[in-house]
């Protein structure tokens, strides 16, 4: 190496190397959680599909046909398109990383040069994991938006001051304009069956355990038993509870502070704080308009403020588009930078709500 190394010789001894890195580096991330990501990129929880767009199913319509009668009346069926299509459109997502050729040059050996190419391709992935976390918990910035995914608040999006109920409607624009369409093509001014469900409250008291309670209740949750156990398909196994700082300070306060009564639903385990044996989970991207200092990382009009999400992540679908998951460029150079030569890591997907009514729901300040 150290007699000279062709632009060819870089290339392709760029294109080994990637292939060959199982090193690993430390890295510090964006966020101190990735619920998104370690839930739903797993092999078994991600359908490879082709096609130009994202299609299911779902039963939305009523045929009528069901009713009490008399004997021997007469009868008239009634036959009618009972299923709608729950359509999105792929999203694109990429990250790169590059080098240049003199670089090998100067590394001392094969072990550098593999510390150096491990070190790049770790960070592109991380920095793509950042931007895809993010975006989880984000709609679309405005009805120009072709570019960004169709995150959380898209399928369960905030309803108006003191709602409680099926309130969840169409989805909004991170600008603050209503979808009008509706979540995956289907507006609930037309289809009620389509709503989810959302709370307002007023602060971490009673009335947030109150809401919270009837919230698990209207959407079938169920918690599990026993936190931490490994419940395998268990239906049960898919819900989660997410929220911000706030939130969690003063559910611990309270907690700190309750009665007997209080504390069957609200507790300590093993350092965290439960509802119903289940962990609030802090996420940094939802620390939004709690006036604590921090950056905002979400938007009011979307999330509301002090915003809790209840995820049945079994009701949501992560689809790639075969032959785009982060697939890896072959290390290539331009004109301009003649040494320099870039790899790029391309992945089409999105995300799909099958069940608003069953996919969770969100209590907020609003």
């Amino acid at each position: 190496m150290s007699e000279g190394i062709s632009i060819e010789q870089a290339k392709d001894l760029g294109a080994l190397t990637l292939q060959s890195i199982d090193r690993k580096f430390e890295s510090v991330l964006a966020h101190n959680a990735y619920p998104f990501i370690d839930r739903m990129y797993k092999g078994d929880r991600v359908n490879t599909l082709t096609g130009d767009q994202i299609d299911r199913d779902i039963v939305l319509g009523v045929t009528g046909n069901a009713k009490h009668v008399k004997l021997f009346a007469e009868d008239q069926q009634t036959i009618t398109n009972i299923t709608k299509k729950i359509s999105i459109p792929w999203r694109h997502a990429k990250s790169s990383m590059s080098y240049e050729r003199r670089e090998l040059l100067v590394q001392g050996g094969p072990e550098k040069v593999v510390d150096i190419f491990t070190v790049r391709k770790t960070n592109m992935y991380a920095e793509l994991a950042d931007e895809i976390e993010a975006r989880f918990w984000k709609t679309p910035d405005t009805s120009a938006d072709d570019t960004n995914p169709y995150g959380i608040p898209y399928w369960l999006p905030v309803g108006l001051t003191t709602n409680q109920g099926w309130y969840g409607l169409n989805p909004k624009y991170m600008d603050g304009n209503e979808i009008t369409a509706g979540a995956g093509g289907i507006s609930t001014t037309t289809y009620a069956k389509w709503k989810s469900y959302y709370a307002d409250y007023t602060e971490v008291n009673d009335d947030f355990l109150d809401k919270l309670s009837t919230a698990f209740r209207r959407s079938k949750f169920k918690s599990p038993v026993i936190i931490g156990m490994d419940f395998g398909n268990d239906p049960n196994n898919g819900f989660a509870l997410y929220t911000n700082n706030n939130v969690i300070q003063q559910a611990e306060r309270l907690a700190r502070l309750s009665d007997d009564q209080v504390g069957a639903d609200l507790g300590k385990y093993q350092g965290a704080t439960v509802y119903k044996r289940l962990p609030l989970e802090y996420t940094d991207l939802l620390d939004c308009g709690n006036g604590d200092g921090t950056t905002d990382n979400c938007t009011d009009a979307i999330h509301g403020v002090d915003p809790l999400y209840g995820i049945n992540w079994n009701m949501f679908e992560l689809s790639m588009l075969k032959g785009d998951k982060f697939v890896l460029s072959p290390p290539m150079n331009s004109r301009e930078q003649n040494n320099v030569f870039t790899v790029f890591c391309d992945l089409s997907y999105n995300i799909l709500c099958k069940n608003r009514q069953k996919a969770g729901f969100v209590v907020s300040i609003v």
